[in-house]
């Protein structure tokens, strides 16, 4: 049996490929990917959001 299938996911991770930016283009990334961010921590299915 998957030991991910007992225990569930491992804490879900965020992964921003954006190189160095400001923290208002941060701030703005999360806000429009907020729908992305809430689908992931709804998932069972996927662990990893990668953000550009």
């Amino acid at each position: 049996m998957n030991f991910s299938n007992m225990k569930g996911f491992p804490p879900k991770v965020i992964l921003l490929r954006t190189g160095n930016q400001s923290n208002a283009f941060i701030e703005t990334l999360l806000i429009t990917h907020k729908g992305d961010i809430s689908a992931l921590n709804q998932s069972d299915e996927y662990g990893v959001l990668e953000l550009f």
